[in-house]
């Protein structure tokens, strides 16, 4: 199972006559906390191919770069010309950070601490956008991005 990051690139959402681009030009694409990872077409194709040899499981197919909207929302907004996005406002329900709670192991092993244990606190950010990473696809299955980053990349 490939799990993609945000499509960018011809004819997606993030592409210059794409919907996050409506949504950008009309003022309604906040940068905020939220982290998102992005996988450009080419290399979404690219994985799915190389994904038939894979073995079976979930495979994070994304760049090298997850960011959060305050980062990369203004960059596309530069690129396809739209006006700089409004900050995102924190929402009250999402002040409070998660809790600790020990991921579940095989019978024996030591309890680590989840991920979001370990994570600095984003008061702001909604607890499940956090991101993805492609090291196992990258480490393990050799499958690698030709297009490693979203920057400089969107309004192509």
């Amino acid at each position: 199972m490939l799990r993609y990051g945000m499509l960018y690139g011809p004819d997606t959402w993030y592409h210059p006559g794409g919907l996050m681009a409506r949504e950008a030009h009309a003022g309604r694409l906040a940068a905020g906390a939220d982290v998102t990872s992005f996988v450009q077409v080419d290399d979404a194709a690219s994985a799915a191919v190389a994904a038939l040899g894979w073995p079976v499981g979930a495979v994070n197919v994304c760049d090298d770069e997850p960011a959060p909207a305050s980062d990369w929302a203004p960059a596309f907004c530069a690129a396809i010309g739209a006006p700089e996005p409004p900050h995102a406002v924190p929402e009250p329900s999402r002040a409070a950070p998660e809790p600790v709670r020990a991921v579940p192991q095989p019978s024996g092993a030591t309890p680590e601490p989840s991920r979001a244990a370990s994570e600095p606190s984003h008061a702001a950010r909604t607890p499940w956008a956090r991101g993805a990473s492609n090291r196992y696809a990258r480490d393990r299955l050799g499958w690698v991005p030709a297009h490693p980053t979203w920057r400089g990349a969107f309004g192509a």
